[in-house]
């Protein structure tokens, strides 16, 4: 009878946090963006319409290996689902239903609803199993995670990157390994952490990395506290080739892309990150920082802030009096972890707010073959984050039931007043754009292929040099890949996360090269310039659609 009793408080408890997280996405995103045949509000930043765009060419292009591959889009080099950043996972399941979704069709609104439900659940459990509070004081809490600056600032429209807000798998792992005694590890919560790993490798590389950097050590520490080295090596090995696999297949790994050092050392974290609010307080001002540091964004907020300082002073009564000794254990290796993930966050120039205070070049040009990929450092701060944030309220829950209310409703409150988005970080709609369908039927009629001029849409390295060219309007980009998207048209340009640079150079002067020439190849193909392109148009048939040409060779 007791064990009924208790299965079902465990199912009320997590009834109450879905619910709980599903009112949180409801404030601060909108459940408008759960229907699947809304799009627009993706379309607000570079990084959203990047992930739509790779979906939408993924779903029309057919079925190949690897499976990510998306022929249809950077054509004739290709993209995949994984270098735009898509989701990878949840990509290949809504593709096995294309033909019943309309077009077009998106599924990171639900996404967004999986984050914060994981980032609930995940919380909870972590929090459950290192106190004896009461189910009220649990859920204070898992709402105060909830109101996470680092979580809003990857939800935030202006700052938007849906793939990067599945931070729960990195709490799920803190609560596998985050323990006070050996004892509480066992090879099913292993099996538990390598299925994370390998979800990670299909929804962001980046996510991919901070847990596999905490699979090696702590496999191996647990390998050698229980003397299973041996089966430990052939877990952790089956475990990376199969990850590394799930990264090859969706095009992560291996193509054409760059995957190069460019960033490494400017999108990072400062010393300054857990108190700079980075444009998410309503009271305090932002602190100075270098450019490219909003990556390393870790904002505490005053409700967990509050805590972390009552946490900490009393860790140092606890030591003055003698009452806390050192010992090595799974939660000494955690820490161990999230601080040095901390330490690579920084990147080679330390700095203090804009100030450099060392510059660890000479360290970390020898490494180039690690930090190359790591061209946004400053996200590696997450787990630091969580761990305290997590840590802090551990504290509180720990505290008589009343005092455990009391400073846990001050700290929810404090996060809520200071950094939650509510409405002004909604998405919005363009209402500005031009129509859905850009592209009329008579303009498709007899095109095989769509050509951009310059060939590159992007935000970091536009080739607006590329034979003097001006890229067209992004909304209109939007609109004329959306239609090419649908008709299955390919298209030789994208806003791919990592670009082949030289082949997309190869094809800027091969495009200027059919159009001078009059190749009957090109005479099914559509052409799209700015009006103040420097590529003469005269033996070009061209339509004007605001600031756009559409133009096809003269027969």
């Amino acid at each position: 009878m007791f064990k009924k009793l208790s299965e079902t408080a465990t199912s009320r408890n997590i009834l109450s946090v879905l619910l709980l997280s599903t009112l949180f996405f409801g404030l601060s995103i909108g459940f408008e963006v759960l229907r699947l045949d809304f799009v627009d509000w993706m379309l607000v930043r570079e990084d959203p319409s990047n992930h739509l765009m790779g979906w939408l060419f993924f779903q029309a292009s057919p079925w190949q290996w690897p499976p990510g591959a998306t022929p249809l889009m950077l054509s004739p080099t290709g993209a995949s689902i994984g270098k735009t950043d898509s989701i990878p996972l949840l990509a290949y399941t809504f593709k096995l239903f294309r033909d019943f979704l309309p077009y077009p069709s998106q599924y990171f609104g639900w996404a967004l609803w999986i984050s914060y439900t994981g980032l609930g659940l995940s919380s909870f459990n972590y929090l459950k199993k290192r106190s004896q509070a009461s189910a009220p004081a649990l859920l204070l809490a898992v709402a105060v995670i909830l109101c996470s600056p680092v979580f809003f600032n990857r939800i935030s429209r202006e700052t938007a990157h849906i793939a990067l807000t599945f931070h729960f798998l990195l709490i799920a792992a803190l609560a596998i390994w985050n323990q006070r005694q050996d004892s509480d590890l066992n090879w099913k919560k292993i099996e538990i952490f390598n299925i994370l790993i390998l979800a990670s490798s299909m929804i962001h590389p980046f996510l991919w990395i901070m847990l596999v950097s905490l699979h090696f050590p702590m496999m191996g520490y647990f390998g050698w506290r229980h003397q299973r080295l041996t089966r430990v090596f052939i877990w952790s090995s089956v475990t990376l080739a199969l990850s590394v696999l799930c990264l090859k297949i969706s095009g992560i790994l291996g193509g054409e892309g760059d995957l190069g050092a460019f960033g490494f050392g400017i999108f990072s974290a400062n010393l300054l990150s857990f108190i700079d609010p980075n444009q998410f307080s309503r009271w305090m001002p932002d602190l100075p920082s270098n450019p490219g540091q909003n990556e390393g964004m870790a904002y505490l907020g005053f409700g967990v802030l509050i805590l972390l300082l009552a946490a900490s002073w009393s860790k140092i009564q606890n030591w003055k009096a003698g009452q806390w000794k050192f010992k090595i254990s799974p939660c000494v290796a955690t820490w161990t972890w999230a601080l040095a993930l901390g330490f690579v966050s920084l990147s080679q120039r330390i700095t203090w707010g804009e100030n450099e205070i060392l510059d660890l070049t000479p360290l970390y040009e020898h490494l180039n073959f690690i930090t190359g990929p790591l061209r946004s450092s400053g996200r590696l701060i997450w787990p630091l984050y969580y761990l305290i944030a997590l840590s802090a309220l551990t504290f509180a829950l720990r505290l008589s039931p009343r005092k455990a209310l009391g400073i846990l409703i001050l700290s929810l409150s404090l996060q809520v007043a200071e950094v939650f988005p509510f409405q002004d970080h909604h998405w919005p709609t363009w209402t500005s754009t031009p129509p859905r369908d850009f592209l009329t039927y008579s303009d498709l009629q007899g095109v095989d292929r769509i050509r951009f001029y310059p060939p590159v849409i992007a935000w970091e390295k536009n080739i607006t040099d590329c034979m003097a060219g001006v890229p067209i309007e992004y909304p209109d980009y939007l609109r004329l890949a959306i239609s090419a998207a649908g008709k299955e048209i390919p298209i030789n340009s994208g806003i791919a996360s990592r670009f082949p640079w030289q082949q997309v150079e190869q094809e800027c002067r091969d495009l200027k090269n059919s159009i001078l020439t009059q190749s009957p190849a090109s005479q099914k193909t559509l052409f799209v310039f700015h009006s103040q392109t420097s590529v003469p148009t005269e033996k070009l048939n061209c339509q004007t659609r605001g600031p756009t040409l559409l133009c096809r060779l003269k027969n």
